[in-house]
């Protein structure tokens, strides 16, 4: 087909048009792309994300961690002791476990009237921090940490008044928090989280959350901070939970991951248990040194008939004070828990 020289002018023109169009259309998405890039988010079933309602995420060690107050002296001692001649408070303990369940807001006033029938001296312990990062109760810690717990939850306000609640009827208070599991404060510091390997210092991500080195002294004044806030909220214990590395070859860290545990264990509770401050550690290895002090090692999902041998496993002349069972509730009546610590689920509770 011969077209005319107009015709072939026009031609030439619109080309050039559709190439500019083109290339800023490529342009835009080149920019897109890097914009959205600050958005995305990678889990380990889902894959690749992109969350527009969240802030951007820093990328390994490109990221500037905020100017951080003046951290505590994680290795001091605190020596106040109400007993003579520095003796450990260190007594077996009986009570209950709150679930997310019986942390709901329609159910506060149920849960106050249950609490009430409690004695003083009572174990209750429930969860203060998600793995996520975010706090159920007022914190000072950091204003960075977003309240993104459920909606379903108990507020931060209907939290801080179940506390104040709980330490006026006497009962003997225990704060169950995520240690080295953390999204929040994995996303503000870099340096204190597990690098992937192979990924230029970004960190390894489970399920939506970052795990912390626990030998980073950050991350270990960061928890001695937590702890020391929840003896001022009228708690008498703290128990970590997720206290450990994760299960996974991806993260490259260069120490021994049994002996770091050991270290930070020893550390917080140097900083932070006291003769009238409980500081334990849920662990699934009996065989985990227990730090001396005031201090316990959780045990939970153990067979009633396996308790026995477990505690004998741990490193202690005392199994009744420094080993405790959280039981299900089909195993909350059961006898064999009884000669040591136990906390058993509040629907168990007559």
């Amino acid at each position: 087909m011969i077209f005319s020289y107009r015709t072939r002018h026009i031609l030439r023109q619109l080309g050039k048009i559709l190439l500019i169009i083109l290339a800023i259309a490529a342009a835009l998405l080149v920019c897109f792309m890097v914009w959205a890039g600050r958005y995305m988010a990678y889990d380990r079933a889902a894959g690749a994300l992109l969350d527009f309602n969240m802030g951007p995420i820093p990328e390994g060690v490109l990221a500037t961690p905020p100017s951080p107050t003046v951290p505590p002296n994680i290795y001091y001692k605190d020596p106040t002791s109400d007993l003579p001649n520095n003796e450990l408070k260190q007594t077996s303990i009986q009570g209950y476990y709150l679930t997310a369940e019986d942390l709901r807001s329609e159910k506060l006033p149920e849960l106050k009237s249950r609490l009430e029938t409690l004695k003083a001296g009572t174990a209750v312990m429930l969860e203060v921090k998600a793995p996520k990062g975010w706090f159920y109760f007022s914190t000072e810690i950091d204003d960075h940490y977003e309240d993104q717990a459920p909606k379903y939850a108990l507020s931060v306000q209907e939290m801080d008044e179940l506390i104040k609640f709980m330490d006026s009827r006497g009962l003997y208070m225990v704060a169950r928090l995520s240690a080295f599991r953390d999204y929040w404060f994995g996303r503000y510091h870099v340096s204190s989280g597990l690098p992937e390997k192979g990924k230029g210092g970004a960190l390894w991500m489970d399920n939506g959350c970052y795990w912390l080195d626990p030998t980073d002294d950050e991350t270990l004044n960061y928890l001695v901070r937590i702890t020391r806030e929840l003896k001022a909220l009228g708690f008498d214990e703290v128990v970590y939970d997720d206290f450990r590395f994760p299960v996974t070859d991806k993260v490259f860290f260069p120490g021994n991951q049994a002996q770091s545990i050991v270290y930070a264990a020893v550390t917080i509770a140097t900083a932070c248990a006291t003769d009238q401050f409980c500081v334990s550690f849920a662990v699934s290895d009996p065989t985990f040194p227990l730090p001396e002090g005031n201090c316990r090692l959780y045990f939970q999902g153990v067979a009633a008939a396996d308790a026995e041998t477990v505690a004998q496993q741990v490193m202690t002349d005392s199994a009744a004070s420094h080993v405790l069972f959280m039981t299900t509730a089909s195993d909350a009546s059961d006898t064999r828990f009884e000669k040591y610590s136990v906390l058993r689920p509040l629907e168990s509770a007559l």
